[in-house]
């Protein structure tokens, strides 16, 4: 499906949202009781890393429960399909409306591309190996761009996106390195 007609049926079928709101009551409700247990947690966290990386090791059976609690979440079907388009693309650029949307919008067949060289804000990027969404040749390649940006790239090997936020670790691998970046 080319990305204006999602973003155009996401908008009318689904008011723009990724999830129903009732379907992701339902997981969020039920969720937690689905993954208690040494089975069912490895079959949730099967089912989240299968997107995003896996990394048993950061994870226990009450964590997989809790994350399911709020996983997934909402988000705007708009920045789904942003996403996919810089996938698409190789491109970090503005969303794409289509020819004649670019052209409206932005004077130009394709959208523009960010130019990431005008930050002058002391920037603290983190990645890892291990993260499927964003991959470690694109997250180098957008801290070359960033230009003032101080870049960290998490030691355990078996890192995922998910670990960013709900790791056993996290306080260790991410939390702190944050912290002395902003106290420097």
């Amino acid at each position: 499906i080319p990305s204006v007609a999602f973003t155009a049926f996401n908008d009318i079928i689904n008011g723009g949202r990724i999830f129903y709101p009732a379907l992701k009551k339902w997981l969020n409700d039920f969720g937690p009781v689905l993954c208690w247990g040494s089975v069912q947690a490895c079959v949730c966290e099967d089912i989240m890393f299968f997107m995003v990386g896996y990394d048993h090791s950061q994870y226990t059976n009450l964590t997989s429960s809790i994350v399911a609690g709020h996983t997934p979440n909402d988000g705007s079907g708009k920045t789904l399909v942003h996403y996919l388009q810089w996938v698409r693309s190789n491109e970090f650029q503005e969303y794409d409306y289509g020819l004649l949307g670019n052209v409206q919008r932005y004077g130009t067949a394709q959208p523009p591309k960010y130019n990431l060289g005008v930050n002058q804000v002391s920037t603290f990027a983190m990645y890892s190996l291990n993260d499927w969404l964003i991959q470690p040749e694109d997250a180098q390649r957008t801290i070359k761009e960033l230009g003032n940006v101080t870049s960290m790239q998490v030691d355990l090997e078996q890192f995922s996106h998910l670990d960013f936020m709900y790791a056993t670790d996290v306080k260790a691998q991410v939390y702190d390195h944050c912290v002395d970046f902003l106290l420097a």
